[in-house]
């Protein structure tokens, strides 16, 4: 199964399991950091609301899972022509302009 992460690696030409920082993210896509800062606060506030059906996970796990998943459905969403994800919409639209 491959996860967002993994997705995001291969897209970027990384070994399949690194783990990158939202400074490294920025640097790869181009993506403004305060863009990714809101998705990671997004993602926290998301955890305190349904962490306990992830228990292995921590906050920040949470949260650096939801900035790889936007990322990739942003792209996705733009190599398809469709501007719409199913979250952080409105970052999205901040953002398209820039992934194409």
């Amino acid at each position: 199964m491959s996860t967002f992460k993994n997705r995001f690696n291969k897209k970027f030409n990384q070994d399949k399991d690194k783990s990158n920082s939202i400074a490294d993210m920025v640097k790869l896509t181009g993506i403004p950091k305060r863009v990714l800062d809101d998705v990671r606060d997004r993602g926290i506030g998301a955890f305190k609301t349904a962490g306990p059906s992830r228990p292995n996970m921590t906050k920040e796990q949470w949260a650096t899972a939801r900035i790889y998943a936007f990322i990739m459905k942003a792209y996705d969403a733009v190599k398809k022509g469709k501007k719409k994800i199913n979250q952080d919409q409105d970052l999205l639209e901040k953002i398209i302009n820039k992934l194409k």
